[in-house]
């Protein structure tokens, strides 16, 4: 039998790409300082975006056997690094960390295992430091491009038209699109102090998110003209946009039908590519419990860099119903020639569906 090896212990971690990358928040839901560690029977595993997921049955000192729902990193990430299901093997008995759930259930964020191999893996962001005394690790490397693919890239590549992604070499460019603190009104500073990720409907399911939200998901995005239009497609939740660059579309926008991503008309400014959007339906400003209004309108700019290697972005918010005057953002993607936007295929994982809508039906 195995017992419950929890540790507390409060220490200073470094943010993964992965925390912007969730469907969800995974600080709104896990506390980066709160780390645990559980040794268990890994029973149920599901190795699909959004996350790799597994049930762990850990049992404590009194015989007593708890079922401990473990989320890690997308597979979308891990695969370019090397890590694949195969690292995971139902019936074994493994060793986890990572960050345990606000709520105090049996959930945890995991960021370290320990394999039987007594190899070391990294499942949720190669930023992490090894934690056992091993020389074994899996998962702390990036996948390399080979050299043709890198060359056909940047000799394709044209303004803003290729191939983007966060700077994970970076890591306060990671989730750093988003400020710390807002001018609020007394309804979103409501709202987003009785906000219960856990008792979000939008989250049972593979939900794509609305705008802006969708504008800090850590994975490739990539630009291309179809028409009068550019096409703005993300790998995470198939994400797409379009931004109609014809000279009469700022003209249609009030006839449009609310949606997720909006109605986006853009235009140029020398090389700078400038997109208003209005008509967005979708509650949620981001992914930490701040709501938005239906009223709100955003201005992006997507500025390319003098060498063509970053693509730096300021995102203006104008939302009357959440903030008391416009809000400015920024972030920026750098070039990878080579890399591939690719598809996300999407599953949430039975026992956290369930769990989830568990709490719901509490509230």
């Amino acid at each position: 039998m195995r017992h419950l090896l929890v540790k507390l212990i409060a220490i200073g971690v470094f943010l993964s790409p992965s925390s912007a990358m969730s469907h969800h928040s995974g600080p709104a839901v896990y506390d980066p300082d709160n780390i645990g560690e559980i040794e268990g029977i890994l029973t149920n595993l599901l190795w699909r975006n959004p996350h790799v997921s597994f049930t762990l049955d850990v049992t404590d000192n009194n015989g007593e056997t708890t079922s401990w729902l473990v989320e890690g990193g997308s597979p979308a990430r891990l695969e370019r690094r090397g890590v694949v299901r195969d690292f995971l093997s139902l019936g074994s008995t493994i060793t986890v960390a990572g960050q345990l759930a606000r709520s105090g259930d049996a959930r945890l964020r995991v960021t370290n295992v320990l394999l039987p191999t007594g190899e070391e893996l990294l499942l949720l962001s190669n930023t992490y430091p090894l934690r056992w005394d091993t020389d074994k690790a899996v998962g702390t490397e990036d996948l390399g491009i080979d050299s043709e693919t890198r060359s056909d890239a940047i000799e394709d590549a044209r303004s803003i038209f290729r191939v983007w992604m966060f700077d994970f070499g970076n890591s306060s460019a990671i989730d750093s699109l988003w400020n710390e603190d807002y001018p609020l009104t007394e309804y979103a500073a409501n709202y987003r102090r009785d906000y219960d990720p856990e008792k979000d409907p939008s989250l049972v399911e593979c939900t794509p998110p609305g705008m802006p939200t969708a504008m800090n998901m850590p994975y490739p995005l990539e630009f291309t003209e179809v028409g009068d239009t550019i096409v703005m497609r993300q790998e995470v939740m198939d994400i797409r946009r379009t931004f109609h660059m014809a000279p009469d579309a700022s003209a249609k926008a009030s006839m449009q039908t609310p949606g997720l991503m909006g109605y986006s008309v853009g235009h140029w400014e020398g090389e700078v590519l400038v997109v208003e959007t209005s008509r967005i339906d979708w509650p949620y400003f981001d992914q930490r419990g701040l709501p938005q209004g239906k009223d709100v309108t955003l201005v992006e700019r997507f500025i390319l860099s003098e060498d063509e290697t970053r693509l730096d972005y300021e995102l203006v918010v104008t939302d009357p119903a959440t903030f008391t005057e416009p809000v400015t953002l920024d972030n920026y993607w750098v070039w990878l020639p080579g890399e591939e936007v690719g598809d996300w295929d999407c599953q949430m994982f039975d026992p956290i569906r369930e769990y989830l809508i568990e709490k719901i039906q509490e509230g």
